[in-house]
């Protein structure tokens, strides 16, 4: 029997547990079998409780995200562009084969097709505009100098000052010593 990739159970459990056959909650509260195999069984209420600690957070900041930032931030022009530049840029990494585009998208992203890789995709752009925001309207040109200066910069501490005289191949010897001279003082 071929092993069962995790992934793959998750995305046919959501799939059960979204569509379903009848009553979700009927299924869960019964809490059946949705998959047997030589090894045991997996019930319900098991992989609910999985996909609900291991994902169930990250999906409501999501949608929480949405509802917010979709209100605020309106889909414009720059956005789309901006992720029609992204999906372009993705797809040349593999050569414009749609097949292994959608299977990259679906190992590394988690999204099932284009459609849901311009959903993500814009959440992260609307997500960025906010904390543009934010920055803008809660820290301080000031601030940000002070930062700069004492985290960026900090205090150096310097063990040995290179001094280097301006010569040219064409100098005679003495020509560079006296340069040498001149850059030293």
């Amino acid at each position: 029997m071929k092993k069962i990739t995790k992934l793959t159970l998750s995305a046919f459990a959501i799939c059960l547990l979204i569509t379903g056959c009848g009553d979700n909650n009927a299924t869960l509260k019964n809490n059946h079998t949705i998959v047997k195999t030589d090894e045991g069984s997996i019930k319900t209420d098991t992989l609910y409780e999985e996909l609900r600690d291991k994902y169930g957070i990250s999906i409501l900041v999501d949608m929480i995200d949405h509802q917010l930032l979709d209100e605020k931030y309106k889909t414009d022009e720059l956005e789309e562009e901006t992720i029609n530049s992204q999906i372009e840029q993705m797809k040349s990494q593999y050569n414009n084969d749609e097949e292994t585009f959608n299977a990259a998208i679906r190992q590394y992203l988690g999204v099932e097709d284009e459609d849901e890789l311009r959903d993500l995709l814009s959440l992260e752009y609307k997500r960025n505009l906010a904390i543009e925001d934010y920055v803008k309207d809660s820290i301080t040109d000031d601030e940000i100098q002070k930062y700069y200066d004492d985290e960026v910069i900090g205090d150096m501490k310097v063990r040995h000052i290179l001094i280097s005289p301006e010569t040219t191949d064409d100098m005679t010897t003495e020509e560079k010593e006296k340069a040498e001279e001149e850059a030293l003082k």
